[in-house]
């Protein structure tokens, strides 16, 4: 085995390797000048000892200038008893798929198409309209992104307009269309499906949210705000809270979520509860196949009501709130640890310069429900759990920490950007690799960071070192 050994291992590899590590007294090559037994494995990371640091000082040659290093590093572990690897892949946007996420959303509710190519000549014309006048709109500094997006759906739009229908086509496969609509309860849900533009085969979110229309503005110059209370001739629709149904403009006002429990109201218009409400979000998920996710908030959906005026001045009492549905966020996980929020290395700036532009983010989810199950979601890269091997094998800190010294020492100029830099933290997280063959493939596996006085410092670079074999994290393993 080489000076260094590199290469991030498939689920299958990690497995062997821990099976390694258990054999007491058997010797791995780690990459460092002295061999490292792989006795006195880890099973608990209540087992490591969070009080003690590594205090060290290395001289490393920067351009030639001797340079010192400083390393006060306490040790950080998450709060879990045990840790494991998890293998997941990139769901396929299979007809299959589609149609199972449609009969678990919609249930035996009619379904139709509701691409642009399938939406009616209303709807068309109103969108179209309303994009001259947000064109008109537009402050001379809008990004040439921005006007881009206008012209290029206004384009497509028109094109659909040619042979648009009076009407909806029912849905009859599931296939050649990403866009649906259907009903829940009284209310009409667009469900799209998208695909990332690195891949048409796979998803990149699922989405669903009521059809809503644009209010024109009272004042001339003002841009259209959407409201989910509108009757354009072929849909009439009021989609809100029983209590603010007579005005003229109802908004859903949530957007923020906060990470943990937020306290619920006892006044909710659903008339159900927070753990029916919960109970709901996880059948949905089990439904489509996705059950890997750990709630990271909650709250009340918050509404508000009002009638326009003329100078969209409100005076007290003008404007009304309600409150209707519970707020659930979610977010790829395990053993109670958020991949997310762990060593997440889109944290650490110096790593934005190996980031490709398509790499997928975490799997993420939140979710509206109310008395009538899930009605509104956005799932963001999706994936499914190919294997998991759970309660895997550490190797003793004292060992992880010698790998990242020697790792310093030997690549400084790797990791050291300036004069005086110093480390201040060994952390134990999960960390995303790719798996070698199959680029939809990812291993969330346990890592230790030696990092510098916090994620986000300029040029920040921490030693990655896996945490079941030792071996060091490269970039070009991760994205």
């Amino acid at each position: 085995m080489g000076k260094k050994k590199k290469a991030i291992m498939t689920l299958i590899e990690a497995l062997v390797l821990i099976s390694l590590a258990g054999c007491a007294g058997k010797k791995v090559d780690y990459g460092v000048d002295t061999e490292v037994k792989s006795q006195n494995v880890v099973s608990s990371v209540k087992d490591i000892d969070t009080n003690t640091s590594f205090n060290d000082e290395l001289t490393v040659n920067m351009g030639g200038t001797d340079e010192k290093v400083k390393i006060t590093a306490d040790i950080r572990v998450p709060e879990c008893d045990t840790m494991s690897v998890t293998e997941v892949e990139r769901i396929p946007c299979t007809k299959e798929f589609k149609e199972k996420v449609i009969k678990a959303y919609f249930g035996d509710s009619q379904v139709y198409y509701y691409d642009y190519a399938h939406m009616t000549k209303k709807e068309l014309e109103e969108i179209i309209e309303t994009l001259d006048r947000d064109n008109n709109s537009l402050s001379d500094d809008a990004s040439e992104e921005i006007l881009k997006w206008h012209d290029d759906m206004k384009t497509e739009c028109t094109k659909a307009l040619e042979t648009a229908a009076d009407v909806w086509t029912e849905a009859t496969e599931y296939d050649s269309c990403d866009d649906f609509v259907g009903k829940i309860g009284d209310t009409w849900f667009h469900l799209q499906f998208s695909r990332p533009d690195d891949d048409n085969s796979v998803l990149s979110g699922i989405q669903s949210y009521p059809l809503d229309r644009c209010v024109k503005s009272v004042s001339d110059g003002d841009p259209d705000e959407m409201s989910t209370k509108f009757d354009d001739g072929y849909v009439k629709q009021y989609y809100g809270p029983k209590s603010l149904k007579e005005y003229d403009t109802v908004r859903y006002l949530n957007g923020d979520f906060i990470d943990g429990d937020l306290p619920v109201s006892d006044v909710n218009e659903a008339n159900i509860s927070f753990d029916e409400a919960k109970k709901k979000a996880g059948d949905f998920m089990q439904a489509i196949g996705i059950e890997s996710m750990i709630k990271t908030g909650e709250s009340d959906c918050e509404w508000e009501g009002y009638n326009k005026t003329e100078d969209n001045v409100y005076k007290e009492g003008d404007v009304h709130r309600a409150i209707w549905g519970y707020a659930l966020e979610y977010s790829l996980g395990a053993d109670d640890v958020v991949y997310s929020k762990s060593l997440n290395v889109f944290d650490y700036s110096a790593y934005n310069k190996f980031c490709p532009m398509d790499c997928p983010g975490y799997e993420t989810g939140s979710f509206n429900v109310n008395e009538y199950g899930v009605y509104r979601f956005d799932i963001a890269e999706p994936v499914s759990i190919v294997k998991k091997q759970q309660k895997v094998e550490l190797l003793p800190v004292s060992n992880i920490y010698k790998i990242a010294r020697n790792e310093l020492e030997s690549h400084s100029d790797k990791y050291i950007v300036e004069a005086d830099t110093q480390y201040r933290y060994l952390t134990l997280g999960y960390i995303r690799v790719k798996d070698s063959s199959d680029s939809q493939r990812f291993s969330y596996i346990p890592a230790w960071s030696l990092e510098l006085l916090q994620r986000g410092e300029v040029e920040s670079c921490p030693v990655f070192v896996n945490a079941i074999d030792g071996t060091v994290i490269e970039p070009e393993q991760i994205f």
